[in-house]
């Protein structure tokens, strides 16, 4: 799969934006921009979230961790249970422990906020995927230093 420099160069580029557009819809330099396409640069959670927004894509395909650019959804059933949509969502994102929290309290959640629920789940471990990632790579850089 792609790499983040990739998938964002490729993304901008779709759009016929200029990294000097970009870097001020993000509010950012323009050289943080070539840096992240150049996969020299990780962005922050937020510009990750504002980059997926913008290009109307995962932040799991913008990580380059699945080559689908879209989640898709569909909740139409009027019989709809969101305990078991809920609770198919956390088993699916392999999260087993609810710590304090009690799950009864989505149970009158309606299909939009089960699916915007499932997006901050999805962001949230995405982010945390993320995040080590950057760690592994920061270990492996200080390792070659030393190897030095």
């Amino acid at each position: 799969m792609a790499t983040f420099g990739i998938r964002l160069k490729e993304l901008r580029k779709s759009k016929r934006i200029t990294q000097k557009e970009l870097s001020r819809i993000l509010k950012l330099s323009e050289s943080a921009v070539s840096m992240y396409e150049r996969d020299e640069r990780e962005p922050s959670f937020e510009t990750l979230k504002a980059l997926s927004e913008l290009f109307e894509v995962s932040r799991a395909y913008l990580l380059g961790d699945t080559d689908d650019p879209q989640h898709s959804s569909n909740n139409s059933d009027k019989n709809y249970d969101s305990l078991s949509e809920i609770n198919k969502i956390l088993t699916d994102l392999g999260v087993t422990d609810f710590f304090m929290h009690n799950i009864e309290d989505w149970k009158d959640l309606n299909p939009e906020q089960v699916d915007e629920l499932r997006r901050d789940f999805e962001s949230f471990l995405e982010y945390k995927a993320f995040e080590a990632k950057k760690m592994k790579k920061e270990a492996k850089k200080d390792s070659t230093k030393d190897d030095n």
